[in-house]
């Protein structure tokens, strides 16, 4: 039963390390390739604080308070993703990896210590992977609603509630089907 919790929550962490760093991405031999694939989630979010502030300047009038709000969550959101990004998927990936292997080899453990430790591991497993999984549901449908109410609002032209700046609402690129 621990086993099967560990392996389950393992796999989830490994997943998410996989997509956010472009692990399922051919691996390169050119050095610079590699690098080009750890900086594209930042470089993408880079972008949306740059268009997020670009319309909290110069575009909102304060008129319409829900819009302003969304966009100061978004710059919120989008600059504590970059935080996380870079902490935990570049800086400390290692370690969390490492902490896996450590409950892998204590799992194999023949010690006499190990059945309370057993216990307690066991407990916590199950705690921390219905909390991931509670997270997981949660941003999924957030996501999902946040996005299809800024769609809905822009008259499905932009999935957030900000354009692109430079490109006027009257181009090709905003054309609604």
């Amino acid at each position: 039963m621990i086993k099967d919790h560990h392996s389950e929550l393992k796999g989830i962490v490994a997943t998410f390390f996989c997509i956010f760093r472009g692990d399922f991405l051919p691996i390169c031999s050119r050095f610079g390739i590699e690098k080009i694939k750890l900086l594209t989630y930042p470089t993408i979010l880079i972008f949306g604080q740059y268009c997020i502030f670009w319309n909290l300047l110069y575009r909102f009038d304060l008129s319409d308070l829900l819009a302003f709000a969304f966009n100061i969550v978004f710059l919120i959101g989008i600059h504590q993703c970059l935080l996380v990004y870079l902490l935990m998927m570049i800086n400390y990936r290692d370690e969390f990896f490492n902490m896996f292997s450590y409950f892998d080899g204590m799992m194999d453990s023949k010690e006499a210590s190990w059945a309370i430790r057993k216990k307690h591991l066991e407990e916590n497993i199950k705690v921390a992977l219905k909390w991931t999984k509670i997270f997981i549901i949660f941003v999924s449908i957030g996501g999902i609603i946040i996005t299809s109410f800024d769609l809905f609002l822009t008259n499905f032209t932009a999935p957030m509630l900000f354009l692109i700046p430079g490109i006027p609402q009257s181009s090709l690129f905003f054309l609604s089907m």
